[in-house]
């Protein structure tokens, strides 16, 4: 791609008390070596050492912030508002880039201009015992379970006039619910064959799993995407993968600490 038509890239990372998460996630995307990268950082009040990793990378973070928020959603949505670039990613400090995410994605805007959000594999990480495993974007999945991955999705700036911001009313599926209202838009999906993004397992909708997926439903209701009877069977449908889900791993782990 002609360097004069490389888009800007904005990526919003919110952050609250998670100093080391914080440091692999700013590591991930400066190691890029991306010249059209703007950075902000909006920290939600941190005490545990967050703010001295801000300012280590102050020398290539366009915008930082550190007040406390109403939720994630705020956190998400004044990052956004602070930054300027073509192409908005939005990373949890939980969250990191591979080692070729933007080349990986300028290949897929060559190939396909005209998207509006561009979406690709993420690569989920146990820590507790190092397994990790692929889940690929399927729109046609949204209606029954989150299948397009906010680490791994890179949206044009205008998408947010059209979609509107994150709802403040959702605490844990906001990204579901921009997803899915998204899909009521009509914006061009286009889906990117490679993995763009790591997330961490064990952040705030994983641990909170029951009430995010009771948001998902409601986001699936209000949204128009699936009826209330549906809607509720894939709450319980997907209350039990996440149940045998979390015992594998929990018995895995206990047979590395046996070995």
């Amino acid at each position: 791609m002609n360097n004069d038509l490389l888009p800007t890239i904005s990526v919003v990372v919110p952050v609250l008390n998670n100093k080391n998460g914080l440091r692999q996630c700013l590591d991930s995307v400066i190691s890029q070596q991306y010249e059209h990268l703007e950075i902000a950082v909006i920290d939600g009040g941190s005490s545990d050492g967050t703010l001295e990793v801000i300012s280590d990378f102050e020398h290539v973070i366009a915008y930082t912030e550190s007040n406390q928020d109403r939720g994630i959603s705020d956190a998400f949505n004044r990052g956004i508002k602070a930054t300027t670039g073509e192409l908005v990613a939005v990373l949890n400090s939980d969250d990191f880039w591979t080692g070729c995410t933007i080349k990986i994605l300028l290949e897929a805007i060559e190939r396909n201009p005209v998207g509006d959000i561009y979406s690709g594999q993420i690569r989920f990480v146990d820590s507790s015992t190092g397994r990790s495993y692929l889940r690929s974007p399927d729109l046609r999945r949204m209606e029954r379970r989150m299948n397009l991955f906010h680490p791994a999705l890179f949206v044009r700036r205008s998408c947010y006039d059209q979609v509107g911001m994150y709802s403040e009313d959702y605490q844990f599926a906001m990204d579901a619910d921009w997803c899915h209202r998204a899909m009521k838009s009509n914006v061009r999906f286009a889906f990117v064959d490679g993995v763009l993004a790591n997330m961490v397992l064990g952040g705030k909708s994983d641990v909170h799993y029951k009430k995010s997926l009771e948001e998902y439903r409601r986001s699936l209701v209000n949204n128009d995407i699936s009826g209330p009877f549906l809607a509720g069977c894939y709450f319980y449908v997907g209350c039990l993968m996440k149940w045998l889900t979390s015992f594998y791993f929990i018995r895995l782990a206990k047979q590395l600490v046996l070995r």
